[in-house]
């Protein structure tokens, strides 16, 4: 495992296309890839063939018959033909969304498709690309391919081109290929899954991907496989309002929200950051005389000392949880608190969904509660 990982990161330390990749990770390989679409014709290999690597039945032969477009309605890269006498309105797309950071989201993928077609493209090939499958069945049109597999057909295609192009696409081929390999030393979303994807201590792989400095990637897509697994768990249980997920990465750690109540305001929840696992609670209004003494529950708002009274939050967080808090609550200011228990690298994703539909169906009753 450790000889893996160490070979891997020289492997990668040594690529130039992988150094050039680390401004923009996920628009860097977009972009290779539309180069590549776009080879003029009368090159050794042709772009159409690069495109069949995505798209096997895609019917042009010329890079004249078709156009490549990049960000297109925010879609990574789509190729449609273009229009001639005998085909003045073309309803074809060739769609790739791409996903590296993270793993797709099944409703993302479905707005997309009917983006397409409210503007008139009818005839649509969609391609998911990512290193990990996703979790669920794609909706509508979309097909999926993994990166390694992308690389390997890649390479096979640059062993007929020549001189610096042969070699530019066998880096980037090797790249993926070794990107891929440590990325699924990373989470799955299943049961018995660690969480573990976040730096905590000595952890000799996470400082590999740190000197790498693509730590940030691994724990994007951590986050991602980790709220994946949570979203599935709780949709199994019925709430009266209704839930927000959402997850984000900030000062090296992954943030994961789960919470009722308004996104803006008022609400009520989870929020998972690093190794915290934090009861929160967003007022309408600000804290703004307990914020001039923070020790003072006296001053809390009355929704707040109600959260402690019902047992949401604790007067000392300390003992209940045996959390390292020096004050009874942290916050952001103006009126988001919280109080958070530790998780540490041992606990599985099981258990802190076990853990998190607990406190959501409890924050469910209380929301209602807080309202009234």
């Amino acid at each position: 495992m450790q000889k893996d990982i160490i070979s891997l990161t020289k492997k990668l330390t040594a690529s130039p296309i992988f150094n050039l990749s680390l401004g923009s990770k996920e628009l860097f390989h977009s972009n290779f890839w539309a180069w590549l679409f776009e080879t003029p014709d009368g090159n050794s290999v042709s772009g159409s063939e690069y495109i069949k690597v995505f798209f096997p039945k895609f019917p042009y032969k010329k890079s004249t018959e078709y156009e490549v477009r990049r960000e297109y309605l925010n879609m990574d890269v789509m190729i449609e033909p273009r229009p001639t006498a005998d085909n003045a309105d073309s309803q074809q797309a060739y769609v790739i969304e791409n996903k590296i950071k993270s793993i797709p989201r099944e409703a993302q993928l479905k707005e997309y498709q009917d983006k397409l077609g409210k503007k008139g493209y009818k005839d649509t090939e969609l391609l998911l690309t990512s290193i990990l499958a996703p979790t669920f069945d794609l909706p509508g049109d979309w097909k999926t391919k993994q990166l390694p597999e992308i690389g390997r057909q890649l390479r096979t295609l640059a062993s007929r081109e020549s001189g610096y192009r042969k070699d530019l696409i066998h880096d980037y081929s090797d790249y993926i290929e070794a990107l891929s390999q440590l990325m699924l030393k990373g989470p799955t979303a299943s049961a018995e899954q660690l969480y573990n994807f976040n730096h905590s201590g000595k952890n000799e792989f996470l400082e590999q991907l740190g000197k790498l400095r693509i730590y940030d990637l691994y724990v994007k897509r951590g986050a991602s496989v980790f709220m994946s697994y949570l979203e599935k768990a709780v949709s199994k249980f019925n709430f009266s309002n209704k839930l927000t997920f959402n997850y984000s990465y900030n000062n090296g750690k992954s943030t994961c929200d789960i919470y009722v109540g308004d996104s803006d305001s008022f609400r009520l929840g989870i929020q998972i950051e690093g190794y915290q696992y934090r009861y929160h609670f967003m007022s309408g209004d600000p804290f703004t005389e307990w914020l001039t003494d923070r020790t003072d529950l006296d001053a809390l708002p009355h929704s707040a000392k109600y959260l402690i009274e019902k047992g949401w939050f604790t007067k000392d967080p300390n003992t209940k949880w045996g959390s390292n808090m020096r004050n009874p609550f942290c916050f952001y200011r103006p009126a988001f608190l919280y109080q958070y228990r530790p998780l540490t690298p041992r606990d599985s994703f099981e258990k802190i969904s076990s853990m998190l539909i607990k406190d959501l169906k409890r924050a469910d009753q209380l929301i209602d509660q807080l309202n009234d």
